[in-house]
């Protein structure tokens, strides 16, 4: 009778504390948006609910914060799991104003649609109307205007233009909009395992290789199959006291005995 209650008793706290671990990564929200895997909330969640490089912050403002290198930091308004594409805008309504310092080769992310080569000039006033103004990098008695690199000086009339710097190649509809910008990414790939109404999850919270899975989703949002390995380093030290005491409680027993 002793026997099969702390044998009762150890698997009820095996089944309450691997919930609880499940727990640790579900689905978060900030404002709107809804934060699951490859995203993690930073400071939420531990660095195994999250692929690396797409941590995310939830500000004072209840807004959805991407940093992306180098020190540039967005507001996310939207993100689409299903096509692997995050929408942002800029905090203080310019994203042209992040460009120059925006270094994508060193993120996760890049441009949804395709890019081309600007110059931004700082001009005079003047009808400049094949050209892409910037208002909100124009102030009173001068424009901002962002010019295709590959033209010829003889093609743009910059004669009261000061060349300010190149970019890298970025979408037109970035000088469009002036305040939204999609990215993409493609590793990991998880928008087959969303689109079949699946999660994603790293296969190992200790691989450093970061290879993910394909689990399905139960009615109540747990996985259907109960490996000890997804437990994860916080719920161990729970199971570890259990076996030792398991351990001692027999061996007394069989000492006993």
């Amino acid at each position: 009778m002793t026997i099969s209650f702390f044998i009762l008793l150890f698997m009820v706290g095996l089944k309450v504390n691997f919930g609880a671990c499940q727990n640790e990564c579900s689905e978060l929200h900030c404002g709107d948006i809804p934060i699951k895997f490859p995203f993690r909330l930073k400071d939420k969640q531990p660095d195994h609910c999250g692929y690396p490089g797409f941590d995310l912050s939830c500000n004072g403002s209840n807004n959805t914060v991407l940093e992306l290198p180098i020190s540039v930091k967005f507001n996310v308004t939207q993100i689409n799991y299903k096509s692997q594409v995050i929408q942002v805008v800029d905090p203080d309504g310019c994203v042209p104003r992040q460009l120059h310092k925006l270094n994508l080769s060193a993120s996760a992310f890049q441009f949804k649609d395709e890019g081309l080569y600007y110059t931004l000039f700082n001009c005079s006033p003047a009808d400049r109307n094949l050209y892409y103004q910037i208002p909100c990098l124009s102030e009173t008695g001068h424009q901002m205007l962002a010019i295709y690199s590959d033209f010829s000086i003889d093609e743009v009339p910059i004669s009261s233009c000061t060349k300010l710097y190149n970019l890298p190649p970025v979408p037109l509809d970035i000088f469009e909009s002036e305040n939204v910008l999609r990215l993409e990414w493609f590793k990991p790939e998880c928008k087959h395992c969303e689109r079949k109404g699946g999660k994603c999850k790293l296969k190992n919270n200790n691989d450093t290789e970061s290879e993910t899975e394909c689990f399905k989703v139960g009615k109540q949002g747990a996985r259907a199959s109960t490996k000890l390995v997804v437990i994860g380093k916080p719920c161990m030290p729970f199971v570890l006291c259990f076996l030792f005491f398991l351990f001692s409680f027999f061996s007394k027993i069989s000492f006993s005995l």
